[in-house]
């Protein structure tokens, strides 16, 4: 707990300043409202907690641009990495119970739609943690897994990004059987090569 207080009191800035508080205290948040943690803080104190949490929620929604995506400040150009950061706090959060702008994640989320659409995509690995992103939302982008999954000699990142996207996405019922076959098909791959580059 005593490491918390330091990160709870992280200075504001930019957007990942903001996240490397906001997470923190939001993690903090939910420890405490497990069975028998209560008693670590006063009524006040986790008042103060829930205070900060929302004071983070507001900022990180503000930083938001007009084109769905986030970047390292306020108004500067979107990033891929930065926008799916945003939109994983913002789902844990929602899963704390904690009121979240359901347009501005939609727009968020209409943004990494924008993102797999590009025909000049090379950056795979922000498409791999993008495309677990859009699957804790509960979306599924068929059409850039059957792009992914052709990449070359995949780093390590972009496949345990694809491993636990498709973990998220092979229990969605909206799926056809092909993309159910598909996905179940390359699941155990993707973990033997992961298991195999922990051996190296």
């Amino acid at each position: 707990l005593r490491a918390t207080k330091y990160l709870s009191e992280y200075p504001y800035g930019c957007i990942e300043q903001t996240l490397n508080s906001f997470i923190p205290n939001l993690a903090l948040n939910r420890m405490l409202r497990q069975k028998g943690y209560e008693r670590f803080v006063n009524e006040k104190a986790r008042k103060k907690l829930d205070d900060k949490v929302g004071t983070g929620i507001d900022r990180i929604q503000r930083y938001q641009n007009d084109d769905g995506t986030w970047g390292w400040w306020a108004g500067s150009r979107g990033n891929a990495f930065v926008t799916g950061y945003v939109l994983y706090s913002l789902r844990l959060a929602q899963e704390a119970g904690f009121t979240i702008d359901k347009t501005i994640v939609n727009r968020g989320l209409t943004a990494v739609e924008r993102y797999f659409s590009n025909p000049k995509l090379e950056e795979w690995d922000a498409v791999a943690y993008l495309m677990y992103i859009n699957a804790l939302w509960g979306r599924w982008d068929h059409e850039i897994f059957k792009k992914i999954i052709k990449v070359k000699e995949p780093g390590t990142y972009q496949t345990a990004c694809l491993v636990k996207a498709l973990s998220l996405a092979r229990t969605y019922p909206k799926l056809t059987d092909e993309m159910r076959g598909d996905i179940n098909g390359m699941v155990p791959r993707l973990v033997a090569a992961l298991s195999q580059s922990a051996r190296k």
